[in-house]
């Protein structure tokens, strides 16, 4: 939609105005749709303000697989308060011992949260990376398929190289932490995807120890954490249960054992869990039938 053949304009959603920092201390869920959800090729920015809106989704979060010019295109045409959280990753590894790959992840973080600033974005979701281990994640699922998964094999490993990992990352969290602040802006640790990754149930309570007092939270997903419980690496309701309260949402989509992401309502994933979390992100693969995305948002929404 482009009045006067000028600036492109998002379309408004139903938003009640109040997406930005003052809902996130709200009690009351909002609901969201992740930009996951889109199809291949999308002619810009309006066409998933359009989408959004045809769904009644309150608001959008940018997800961490949307291309860089469209996510900068977004941003640009957002109305106040419509992008709740963005997502953001990138090959560099927030808790990479190499102090130059840190450096680098750290400089592409803060330019995700100087962006967010700029247009008023409350939450960046900060992905930290993991360490290499030995078996890699896609043997991790055919091992799992196969009925030959030992959640135990990795653990040693992975328990002897996570200490320089999580002191990287801490390293990396002092800067953001302080960038976020200046940009009003808080960061959110997300739940691991993969055994490999960064951080535990244990190891997230512990940073955010360390950074008592700092614009550092929790973001919840849904579906790692039913991966995790498939896996027999932690019990599903752990997260909510030891970091609920530093929650500053959810990315909620659905699983069947490691398959994810599904749309909320298809899978196996009980989501009564996220109804006392400030916003609720229905993320969905960009398969997902309309039809299916209508009935999820209206799940979440009944939450």
């Amino acid at each position: 939609m482009k009045p006067g053949g000028s600036k492109s304009r998002a379309p408004p959603l139903r938003s009640d105005g109040q997406l930005g920092a003052a809902a996130i201390e709200s009690a009351a869920m909002r609901t969201a749709l992740s930009t996951l959800w889109r199809s291949k090729h999308p002619r810009g920015p309006d066409e998933l303000w359009e989408r959004a809106a045809q769904m009644g989704a309150q608001a959008i979060v940018l997800d961490r697989t949307l291309p860089e010019d469209l996510r900068a295109a977004l941003l640009a045409t957002a109305p106040a308060d419509l992008v709740a959280a963005l997502e953001h990753t990138a090959a560099a590894r927030l808790c990479a011992e190499d102090r130059a790959e840190r450096q680098a992840a750290v400089a592409a973080a803060e330019r995700a949260l100087a962006g967010a600033g700029a247009r008023g974005v409350p939450v960046v979701v900060l992905a930290p990376g993991g360490v290499a281990l030995s078996i890699p994640d896609h043997e991790v699922a055919l091992a799992f398929a196969r009925g030959e998964w030992d959640p135990a094999a990795p653990q040693d490993e992975r328990t002897a190289r996570a200490t320089r990992a999580l002191d990287a990352l801490r390293f990396a969290l002092e800067p953001l932490c302080a960038r976020a602040e200046r940009e009003s802006v808080r960061v959110a640790l997300p739940t691991r995807g993969a055994p490999a990754e960064l951080p535990t149930v244990d190891e997230a309570v512990g940073l955010l120890a360390d950074f008592r007092g700092a614009p550092l939270g929790y973001w919840h997903d849904t579906a790692a954490a039913h991966q995790e419980a498939a896996l027999g690496l932690e019990k599903e309701a752990a997260w909510l249960e030891q970091l609920g309260a530093a929650a500053l949402g959810a990315r909620a989509s659905d699983a069947c054992g490691l398959l994810a992401p599904l749309a909320p309502g298809v899978g196996e994933v009980d989501f009564a869990s996220i109804a006392r979390l400030p916003l609720a992100v229905l993320t969905a693969p960009p398969s997902a039938p309309a039809a299916e995305i209508a009935a999820a948002l209206a799940l979440l929404g009944a939450l």
